[in-house]
């Protein structure tokens, strides 16, 4: 009775044994356990329990967890609640823009990203240039990378306390004129000579004009005893159209010592402007060894023409007995000459004074100095 019942017990042990693990050997449920086949054997069946059961602890799915640490393939799976955690990996596809992606797995490098509608994303066609900005092609248009521009026919205003511009060229007509503290200036479109400063006419126009002060080639003056020789007291450059129609040239000089030592004795003056050459006066006198100190006056005075002028001379002197033209006084000389010339004075011209004696005697010739030429509009 006893072996009777350890056998009817192993039996229905083997059989539990057999149905459980049959259960978990289903199809997409449990994982493989050892089958027992027709040559088992009863005294073998408490080896194969404890393999069973090994192996059921081993590949067992239990509700009672959340993690299945070797399942690797769910090839139906459907639904799947929300993830927090973990990673993807590679060999995926992608994932469309319709459930969250970008429909790319690959975006080209260095190009600019952008939305495409159903399509997900699109990348820039180029990377652009250095230096480019990306730019809005406007509603149903891509951007784009482009070359920075100004439009030409905005009005600007820039309200920072400093604006710095390396090359400025800038158009400034009556048209177009150049606006400073609201006052708007029209600028010539050549640049004037170097003795010549910009001028206005109160109305905005700015004209190049002759400045004040004429610029001599010659030194400070002149000083001639014992020789016959011409001598250039002074010569003036005098810049194109710097007399105009109206205009006038004024030389000053301080005279210093003028002598003629005999009757016989002269001092002869010239005038040259453009190559039009005036003799304009013979210095000479009645009483030998006198002495003249004053000061020597030329003026240059265009007549209503750019080729007309008129020049004139004027020596203010203090000493008895000089004789100038027939001028005598006890205490004073005074002697105006004038001569007409016709040059072109849209032209640069040169304008100058050369004096000579007659005769070469250490009484006989003139010191001349300190010259001052402006120009008088």
């Amino acid at each position: 009775m006893k072996y009777l019942n350890t056998i009817l017990i192993s039996f229905f042990v083997a059989i539990s044994v057999v149905g459980f693990a049959h259960f978990f050997t289903l199809p997409g449920v449990g994982t493989t356990v050892t089958q027992i086949s027709g040559s088992d054997k009863l005294s073998d069946l408490d080896t194969l329990i404890n393999t069973v059961s090994s192996e059921l602890n081993v590949g067992k799915m239990e509700i009672s967890t959340t993690t299945l640490p070797l399942l690797t393939t769910l090839v139906n799976l459907v639904t799947v609640g929300a993830l927090n955690s973990g990673s993807l990996t590679s060999n995926f596809s992608a994932i469309p823009v319709l459930i969250g992606g970008t429909g790319t797995t690959a975006p080209t490098v260095y190009r600019t990203m952008m939305g495409d509608g159903a399509n997900g994303f699109t990348v820039a066609s180029t990377t652009g240039t250095s230096g480019q900005f990306w730019t809005s092609g406007g509603a149903g248009a891509y951007s784009s990378w482009t070359t920075s521009s100004i439009n030409e026919t905005d009005n600007y205003n820039f309200t920072g306390t400093i604006f710095n511009i390396k090359n400025l060229f800038a158009s400034s007509t009556v048209a177009n004129p150049l606006v400073l503290n609201t006052v708007s200036y029209n600028l010539p479109s050549l640049d004037g000579a170097s003795s010549t400063s910009l001028q206005t006419d109160g109305s905005g126009g700015l004209t190049w004009n002759p400045s004040s002060e004429l610029a001599t080639t010659t030194t400070s003056g002149a000083s001639i005893f014992s020789s016959t020789a011409s001598t250039t007291v002074f010569t003036f450059s005098v810049p194109a159209n710097i007399l105009g129609t109206n205009g006038a040239i004024h030389i000053r000089m301080s005279l210093s010592d003028l002598q003629v030592g005999s009757s016989n004795d002269i001092i002869f003056a010239e005038l040259n402007y453009g190559g039009s050459k005036q003799n304009m006066f013979i210095i000479n006198t009645t009483n030998s060894d006198a002495t003249l100190k004053g000061i020597m006056e030329v003026d240059l005075i265009a007549s209503n023409a750019t080729g007309a002028q008129e020049s004139t001379i004027t020596l203010h002197g203090m000493k008895p007995g000089i004789t100038l033209n027939s001028v005598d006084t006890d205490n004073t000389a005074f002697f105006v000459e004038s001569a007409s010339h016709t040059v072109d004075s849209t032209s640069a011209q040169t304008f100058s004074l050369i004096m000579r004696n007659s005769v070469s005697e250490a009484q006989t010739g003139f010191t001349i100095d300190n010259i001052i030429g402006e120009y008088i509009r």
